[in-house]
């Protein structure tokens, strides 16, 4: 592992500019999308004429998911039976919603998704649940090994320290059929790293080193590890340590972390280093809080010049 330095930064950046300046009209179809729950694969050919029709909305809130990014396949799903909205919603369990039918159908709907966002784990009810039958029944018997899964945890103090280790748990699985994301901020952050050491928050909230999360990364068994702090953003990953300065989404609202999350999975798409998705995510909710619009070409170039730029001026 090693701490991507001033230079290392910039040539991530500078990177991005040259992916930005070859965006294609895909790349700008896909951004058309940001917050949407269902994305079609913009890289992928599409059928308009054989589309099917789009996943219920009840489907999200029942399965804990956030955003699902989906290579077009015509065939209509039947699952309405198990995406209604319930009134007992904190009794429901895997095993009293799924039957036969339904698991084959989940199948078809998994065996065409490309990237997974989970929502957020503290505010989704039954969530562990949920994410664990999926992985189960359904995940593991289609054997693919080419997800992208992404989490994101809140606050694990409002959870039992037990259900904490179970989630975790279940995400390390997660891993064996592609690349898992944690998302926190710092705040988060360090209060899993209380759980996990049996630490109180103020006997190491002086260490300001990313050195402080390598323990969480290494107990939870996932390839990635994204922190956002006031004036930084965290990368943690199997083959390195990234740091970027001068811009973050510590202070976000719902969109922003949205713009995140689309410029984050774009790269994924895309093929890029993790380092790059987490730029290009950064670049694109930074263009938003900016601008208060959506980003294109030139707002995100200027955007990137002018963080490199900061980059290269001295702090005093």
């Amino acid at each position: 592992m090693y701490i991507h330095n001033q230079s290392n930064a910039d040539r991530i950046l500078l990177d991005l500019l040259s992916t930005i300046q070859n965006f294609s009209d895909s790349m700008y179809t896909y951004l058309d999308h940001i917050g949407e729950q269902e994305v079609l694969n913009p890289f992928q050919k599409i059928d308009f004429i054989g589309i099917r029709e789009p996943i219920p909305n009840g489907f999200f809130t029942k399965f804990g998911i956030r955003r699902l990014i989906v290579n077009p396949f015509p065939k209509t799903l039947t699952i309405s039976n198990v995406t209604g909205d319930d009134k007992n919603s904190s009794g429901r369990k895997w095993n009293n919603i799924i039957n036969d039918t339904a698991l084959e159908e989940l199948k078809t709907l998994f065996r065409n998704c490309v990237v997974i966002q989970f929502a957020q784990w503290e505010n989704s009810v039954n969530a562990s649940d949920f994410w664990d039958g999926l992985l189960r029944d359904v995940i593991k018997p289609l054997n693919k090994k080419d997800f992208h899964f992404i989490f994101y945890l809140g606050d694990p103090t409002k959870k039992l320290v037990f259900e904490t280790d179970e989630i975790l748990d279940i995400m390390s699985e997660y891993s064996l059929f592609g690349s898992v994301t944690l998302v926190l901020n710092e705040d988060e952050a360090d209060r899993l790293s209380g759980v996990l050491n049996e630490w109180t928050i103020r006997s190491y909230s002086f260490k300001k080193s990313v050195e402080k999360y390598l323990p969480v990364f290494n107990t939870i068994r996932i390839d990635s590890l994204v922190i956002f702090s006031p004036n930084r953003t965290l990368l943690i990953s199997k083959d390195q340590r990234l740091e970027f300065g001068g811009r973050s989404l510590n202070n976000r609202n719902a969109f922003v972390g949205n713009c995140f999350d689309a410029g984050y999975q774009l790269g994924l798409l895309l093929q890029l280093k993790v380092s790059h998705c987490v730029a290009l995510g950064l670049a694109i909710a930074g263009v938003y809080q900016q601008t208060e619009s959506e980003p294109d070409q030139k707002t995100m170039l200027r955007y990137i010049k002018e963080w490199i730029d900061e980059l290269k001026t001295p702090a005093y």
